[in-house]
């Protein structure tokens, strides 16, 4: 399908299930694409976005299960990707968003498990939603944004091919579940980390690889299962104004 040239917007729903929608030429101009637009449109496998785009809805392009490659996208002015965006692409592999960019709303990128190439450490994002990431099964490196202060709860659970993380250091806080059963992790390097506080439940539950950590000298706590299941664990450096180790801690 190729749209008409003038078009500037695409409305909420307008191609909502139609399962039959291999192919959609978006022409230049387009503006905005609508809430759950392309919903479930199962048979689409790329997509070439123009450069006009400034605006993507929620669930725009949801459960598109052949959706393969997303081509044009850093290209664009969208400044934020809203809520389960591309959730369910499960065959989506790599994503490269704009320079511009300020935020991703949760579940932008829930399990899409083929994604092997996830470019946002130039971006300017500020803030990552709950789950963006989880049961992106294939997903090995995750360089955060130098401007990212909390990482969100359920942001890389169950990442099962996550070897490397770069955290940035305005990290502040670190949410329940965050890595939870990234069980090829090999590090996380927070020791000099001086402005994070708060590492909440089960953070890095599961984390079977990591051998050693530092904690930062700032951590006002530990907190429950916060190592639970890291079975190669041999040495914890834990900061002086800890002054409890609770249930289940490790």
């Amino acid at each position: 399908m190729k749209l008409p040239s003038g078009l500037k917007r695409i409305e909420d729903g307008m191609f909502y299930g139609c399962k039959g929608l291999e192919t959609i030429k978006f022409n230049d101009g387009l503006e905005r694409i609508g809430n759950q637009a392309f919903l479930g449109c199962s048979s689409i496998t790329s997509i070439e976005l123009p450069s006009s785009l400034q605006l993507i809805g929620f669930q725009a392009f949801e459960n598109c299960v052949q959706l393969e490659c997303v081509i044009g996208l850093k290209n664009t002015k969208v400044d934020s990707l809203p809520n389960e965006a591309f959730q369910g692409c499960i065959r989506l592999k790599e994503i490269y968003l704009p320079i511009g960019m300020k935020s991703l709303s949760p579940h932008a990128f829930y399990d899409c498990q083929h994604i092997e190439k996830l470019d946002i450490f130039k971006t300017e994002i500020e803030y990552i939603g709950i789950a963006a990431f989880q049961n992106c099964y294939m997903l090995q490196e995750m360089v955060f944004p130098r401007r990212i202060k909390v990482i969100e709860k359920f942001l890389l659970k169950s990442c099962t091919q996550l070897k490397k993380v770069k955290i940035p250091p305005s990290i502040e806080e670190i949410h329940t579940s965050a890595f939870f059963g990234c069980n090829q992790l090999l590090e996380i390097d927070l020791h000099n980390k001086r402005n994070l506080t708060r590492i909440d439940n089960d953070a890095f539950a599961g984390c079977h690889r990591i051998e050693n950590i530092s904690l930062p000298a700032g951590l006002k706590k530990l907190t429950r299962g916060l190592f639970r299941e890291c079975v190669s664990l041999k040495r914890v450096k834990i900061p002086n104004g800890i002054h409890d180790i609770p249930v289940d801690c490790f």
